[in-house]
């Protein structure tokens, strides 16, 4: 680890040899569409894509983490006419699941009220759908429950129950037994919906953004886990993946640093590898390491000799939780770092002297010491690295995903008599719709994106793969049996687009409650 070359090279990743990630990938995607997973939970969403126009007046909520809005939309022939909306921060240390429905509760009522003029006369019923961007095991349209809490949240009596049947009763208490909750979806979903409406060629919907997921169209005969016996009224449904809980990416040092210093250690190591809420707590502890080993700023400091070489680095958290908002690296900083593009690199070393003074005010800078420009192009070389591997896994991972959908177009093709090239005639390209600031905010994320998903999928087109796999009917070695489990990528793969696509998280609630009500 040494070398300034071996810390960058930790974040390198060659998208043009990951076959065997995209196997493992696909492999887990078969596993969660046959019954309970412990790795992505790919679970049915008992909704599809829209299917008719959608007209009326609607009302959103969308609990996506860091912050809860409400959204009231007056949509006619699929176009939004009218729109009115509202946030508030919700923080996710709130103790118990009573005082957080009181949170909720009372900001739609708040919001309701403020709004009374764009609901006059009152609709007997408004019909709302429910936003919910965290793993939930859904069991209808409009019910299921929470299976376990991400992107740090404590709040204890949530897990384990309907977090719509919550909400609900919380609105009643209030006398809003008028506004129903008829549909809950989580973002990657209402994403995938919100496209859709426009763009028929969307199959896929991600978020990347605080936490990663993401959603697609999957035949129903595929989805075994669902009741046999239940009739829908699709031959298709949407899977929310869950793919954050993917384990199968290759992992650095400093991944197992995140892993280890989270709340949830082994939950969410894929999301954790790429996502916004992750991604600056990554950057500092590579910086520190990088410190710690001499790489950068190598015997700068002053009156620092009682203080121990963990304590030297301005991302030192001896003493301090990692999430702590005062002392962290943010991510607008971790970006200002990477696209700072002065001769001297100003920006760079001014964003680092206030983390210094922030992280620990015992430690001072000689008088007068300049940091080396080759310290500051190391600093943003190895933030940008950290960013494009982000880029590059989410590509491997949506570039799975496309396969898992060609293979069914091809099966489906064959079905009906037809060549396997057939399916390009009806499905010239696949659209990903994506969401999430990571994705929409930082320069060079979605070209880099782009370039790898294409690289991708060029490099396993008619690629076959044979993995070998052991099992054993006793304890000693000599009884095991080997076999060979073979793949084929598909030799034809139509044009995959990249499209943002802005607030599908609040608005595809909408229309997936118009779709079903």
């Amino acid at each position: 680890f040494g070398t300034r070359e071996s810390l960058i090279q930790q974040f390198n990743i060659d998208v043009r040899a990951v076959q065997p990630i995209l196997f493992t990938m696909l492999e887990h995607m078969h596993t969660g569409l046959q019954g309970p997973s412990h790795s992505m939970l790919m679970i049915p969403t008992f909704t599809d894509v829209p299917s008719k126009p959608v007209n009326g007046l609607y009302l959103a909520l969308d609990f996506g983490g860091t912050n809860f809005r409400c959204l009231l939309l007056n949509i006619k022939h699929n176009e939004i006419l009218d729109s009115w909306s509202d946030s508030r921060k919700i923080d996710p240390q709130i103790p118990t699941s009573k005082e957080l429905m009181s949170v909720l509760g009372g900001f739609i009522q708040d919001f309701l009220h403020l709004h009374e003029k764009e609901l006059t006369p009152r609709p007997d019923i408004l019909y709302t759908g429910y936003t919910f961007s965290f793993p939930t095991e859904q069991t209808s349209l409009n019910s299921g429950t929470l299976v376990h809490w991400t992107k740090e949240f404590i709040t204890k009596g949530c897990v384990g129950e309907d977090p719509v049947k919550q909400l609900q009763e919380e609105l009643n208490k209030r006398n809003l037994d008028w506004v129903k909750i008829i549909a809950m979806c989580n973002d990657t979903v209402g994403t995938l919906c919100t496209r859709r409406l426009t763009d028929p060629s969307v199959e896929i919907g991600v978020i990347l953004g605080t936490g990663s997921n993401a959603s697609y169209r999957e035949k129903i005969s595929n989805i075994k886990k669902l009741d046999p016996k239940a009739i829908y009224s699709s031959d298709h449904m949407l899977i929310n993946m869950e793919w954050g809980s993917f384990s199968g990416m290759p992992q650095n040092e400093f991944d197992k640093i995140i892993f280890e210093k989270t709340k949830e250690h082994s939950s969410q190591p894929f999301e954790k590898q790429i996502s916004g809420r992750y991604l600056p707590m990554m950057a500092r502890e590579a910086l520190r390491k990088a410190i710690l080993t001499g790489c950068v700023f190598n015997g700068l400091w002053g009156d620092g000799s009682t203080l121990s070489d963990e304590e030297k680095s301005p991302f030192s958290d001896i003493h301090r939780e990692m999430w702590d908002e005062k002392h962290r690296l943010r991510g607008e900083e971790m970006e200002e770092i990477i696209w700072d593009e002065s001769e001297k690199k100003e920006k760079v070393e001014e964003i680092l002297r206030q983390l210094w003074c922030k992280s620990n005010p015992r430690l001072k800078l000689r008088e007068g010491v300049t940091l080396q420009l080759s310290d500051l192009s190391l600093v943003q070389q190895l933030f940008k690295a950290i960013l494009t591997r982000s880029a590059r896994l989410s590509a491997i991972a949506v570039s799975a995903v496309v396969i898992h959908i060609v293979k069914g177009f091809i099966e489906e093709a064959k079905e009906k008599g037809r060549s396997e090239t057939d399916y390009l005639a009806k499905h010239p390209k696949i659209t990903a719709a994506i969401d999430g600031s990571l994705f929409t905010h930082n320069r060079g994320y979605k070209e880099e994106m782009a370039r790898s998903v294409e690289l991708c999928l060029d490099s396993v087109k008619g690629y076959c793969l044979t993995s070998s796999s052991s099992s054993s009917s006793s304890a000693t070695p000599s009884s095991s049996t080997e076999t060979s489990v073979s793949f084929s990528f598909p030799s034809i793969i139509p044009e995959v687009v990249l499209e943002a696509t802005n607030d599908g998280s609040g608005i595809g609630a909408a229309v997936i409650v118009a779709a079903n009500s």
